[in-house]
């Protein structure tokens, strides 16, 4: 489909936006990745609830104790792991001052926060967007996950967004962002009331709301913005940075993840089915043989009676005992735990992080987990690196635009160099290895000491630090020289002493 042709009204462009929004395979995307964010947030009762009344005919008479486990978060964080460390981020062919800029950009915006979070987000949803906003007379950044927006996608290169358009849900009158916990209740952000919608492409900036026709037809209604009665977007480029796992073919949005609800899913009703199980194994249930015909159906519950018909009409076989029941708990606890170890392997992580039995992971087994989060880590650089520095041109862009004091330099660009993963070494192997860099020329003083102490967040630290501990170091061997030629000098004078006597 080509969208915009021609010279068209605002009102068409987001008449044709809410076309694509309404869209059958757009709904079902936002809905699943809502549901994937509600897993990672633990937000998992309702889904459990909607799969318990899929799995019995009558669950509220079997009073299941309901439990889940949230291997979605322990998944994602495990493979997130890019940003566990921050990166050292300079601006190059600029000024003192610009660098100045940026680190203060850096420190307000709690950039490297925002970028943690969002590469766990693109490992959970595997497409995300991330907004530098002027807000508050600063840089802020938002993350905008594929619940809450849509593409208008690129004629030329599907792969490319021409515009996007997100929602939020306001008060209209007031303007006052309301209350949204982004639950399941709330599936589909786009179909609430009073929500207001925003196009942005590289020229246009236009917030709009929709209602129903008397025909039932989606109308779309502009919104005026202050200072911008033509909609224009100022920044002249999409406000939108495109972060995603891994590299797109045919689409814009990259597909999978979904075995990771998928399993999620199961071991939640496993885990209940298990409970059942206990309750039932730890209490004998009644069962009465020779009951009244057309008693109640049976209740599989140890608080009640299990009626069973007698052999003969006369009901002289009857009988009443406790029966215990024998179910398979032990076969049931393997099948979950079998079900964790296969998620882990397939995400190429360490199975025994799920093991019940709390031993200890082989040295073995830690290193090829090691050695696989750092093929992740090789592989995630290479994006993460285009993506910062597609994130500082934008932001670039914004800051210069809004800034009223110094702005930064139209040539200047940001250089990232991100730490390795390393294998877990004692201190002694540590402090050999880092000395073996030293004398070889490969790591500074500098890069050591900021090494040695997170806490140093720039080269000019570290060297104002070193160089207090060389002038404690001359302060030291003055005071030991000092103390030398005194002791020698007493000791002089004693011998003088004795040999005057």
């Amino acid at each position: 489909m080509v969208f915009f042709s021609r010279e068209i009204t605002d009102k068409e462009i987001a008449q044709q936006a809410l076309n694509v929004m309404k869209r059958v395979a757009s709904v079902d995307r936002r809905q699943n990745m809502q549901k994937r964010i509600d897993f990672y947030n633990g937000k998992q009762m309702e889904y459990l609830n909607d799969s318990i009344d899929d799995q019995f005919t009558y669950p509220e008479r079997l009073k299941l104790q309901k439990e889940y486990y949230n291997s979605t978060k322990l998944v994602v964080d495990e493979l997130a792991v890019l940003y566990n460390e921050e990166p050292l981020r300079e601006i190059q062919d600029g000024t003192e001052q610009d660098q100045e800029i940026y680190s203060e950009i850096v420190d307000s915006s709690k950039i490297n926060l925002v970028m943690e979070e969002a590469n766990k987000l693109c490992k959970l949803c595997r497409t995300v967007l991330i907004r530098p906003v002027w807000r508050k007379e600063q840089i802020e950044y938002d993350i905008y996950t594929p619940n809450i927006f849509d593409v208008i996608q690129d004629e030329q290169d599907q792969t490319k967004a021409k515009a996007v358009v997100y929602a939020n849900i306001f008060d209209i009158k007031n303007d006052i962002p309301q209350n949204n916990d982004d639950t399941r209740t709330d599936f589909d952000r786009f179909d609430e009331e009073n929500v207001v919608f925003y196009y942005a492409s590289k020229d246009k900036f236009i917030p709009f709301t929709y209602n129903l026709d008397k025909t039932g037809f989606v109308v779309s209604k502009i919104l005026k913005q202050q200072n911008n009665d033509d909609n224009i977007n100022p920044y002249g480029m999409l406000p939108f940075i495109i972060i995603r796992d891994g590299y797109p073919v045919s689409s814009f949005f990259l597909e999978g993840g979904d075995d990771l609800i998928n399993t999620n899913e199961m071991i939640n009703v496993k885990l209940t089915e298990l409970n059942h199980l206990t309750k039932m194994q730890a209490f004998s249930v009644p069962v009465r043989k020779g009951a009244e015909r057309g008693a109640d159906a049976l209740i599989l519950d140890p608080s009640m009676c299990i009626d069973l018909p007698a052999d003969d009409d006369l009901a002289n076989n009857a009988d009443f005992k406790f029966v215990s029941p024998e179910p398979k708990i032990t076969e049931l606890q393997k099948d979950i735990e079998g079900k964790l170890r296969r998620l882990a392997i397939k995400y190429k992580l360490n199975p025994d992080m799920f093991t019940a039995s709390a031993e200890r992971s082989s040295a073995q087994s830690l290193q090829l987990q090691n050695y696989h989060l750092s093929k992740i880590i090789k592989r995630d650089k290479p994006y993460y690196r285009i993506f910062e520095r597609e994130l500082f041109e934008l932001t670039k862009v914004i800051y210069n635009y809004h800034s009223s004091g110094h702005k930064l330099s139209e040539n200047c660009r940001l250089y990232i160099d991100y730490k390795d993963i390393e294998t877990p070494m004692t201190m002694e192997e540590r402090d050999a290895h880092n000395l073996l860099l030293y004398n070889n020329g490969i790591l500074s003083r500098t890069r050591w000491m900021m090494q040695e102490n997170p806490d140093i967040r720039d080269k000019d630290q570290a060297m104002e630090m070193l160089q207090e501990i060389e002038e404690e170091k001359k302060e030291r061997m003055a005071e030991y020289v000092n103390g030398e030629q005194k002791q020698n000098e007493e000791q002089k004078e004693d011998e003088n002493k004795e040999d005057d006597e």
